[in-house]
């Protein structure tokens, strides 16, 4: 019983440290964008990138899936079935 004591204790001292640093990692990074130097607006350019690059994958995803259905609906025609156009 005494070593389960110990090795809970320890786990405890685990987490709890854990916790501390993602609360201490959260309060610095808060600090960081509140500062005002500038970091605020050059995450606002990264976001604006990531939103065009993904937009950008949106439409190739769109382009990709249209043409797969084209050559599904042809292939359903070539075997003589009734091709599903949506």
């Amino acid at each position: 019983m005494n070593f389960f004591n110990f090795f809970l204790s320890i786990g405890l001292l685990v987490i709890l440290c854990c916790l501390g640093a993602g609360l201490f990692e959260y309060l610095r990074n808060k600090a960081v964008i509140s500062n005002g130097d500038g970091k605020q607006e050059d995450y606002q350019l990264r976001l604006d990138e990531m939103d065009r690059r993904l937009t950008d994958i949106q439409d190739v995803m769109i382009a990709l899936s249209e043409k797969f259905d084209r050559f599904d609906s042809q292939a359903k025609w070539a075997k003589g079935e009734k091709a599903d156009v949506g």
